[in-house]
């Protein structure tokens, strides 16, 4: 290994260690989402992906491109601000997803299926998630808040504008 691989590697463990970061290959169960006072959702987030691919509204992703995907076709276009950290950033839902399609968990008791380890519905045949994702970020939103590329989940709150 290199000294950049030891370096970076050492410190993606202190940020897992603190609970900061996972690496994108956990497993583990998340915490369960709490309800914020502000109406919001805190859950496990994932950074989207797909740059030069259509979400599910026909947007064309761009590795500039600021947005999230969210479980269920209901919240397709509605805004949402998304905190990091202490800084928050509001943008548009243009995509369904992490891992289901049918999982409008801020209308139920706030915990996504995929923190269950359940897929819902037709993606019920892919088996279980391969992580907690309640939330998926746009490579744009991503680096705007600030959330280093070698980082795979991390927690972030989320709530309708």
């Amino acid at each position: 290994m290199t000294r950049t691989t030891l370096l970076g590697c050492a410190m993606l463990s202190l940020l897992c260690l603190f609970g900061l970061a996972r690496p994108s290959n956990t497993r583990e169960t998340a915490a369960e989402p709490r309800q914020q006072q502000q109406g919001g959702w805190t859950v496990w987030a994932t950074r989207e992906g797909l740059v030069g691919k259509r979400t599910a509204t026909g947007f064309v992703i761009t590795k500039e491109a600021l947005f999230v995907g969210l479980p269920d076709r209901s919240a397709l276009n509605r805004r949402v601000t998304v905190t990091y950290q202490g800084k928050s950033i509001t943008v548009p839902v243009r995509d369904v997803g992490p891992h289901n399609t049918i999982d409008p968990y801020w209308e139920k008791d706030g915990t996504p299926a995929a923190a269950r380890g359940e897929r819902l519905g037709k993606m019920a045949r892919y088996g279980k998630p391969k992580n907690n994702a309640g939330i998926d970020l746009s490579d744009g939103l991503w680096d705007a808040l600030g959330i280093p590329r070698r980082v795979g989940i991390v927690t972030v709150t989320w709530c309708f504008q």
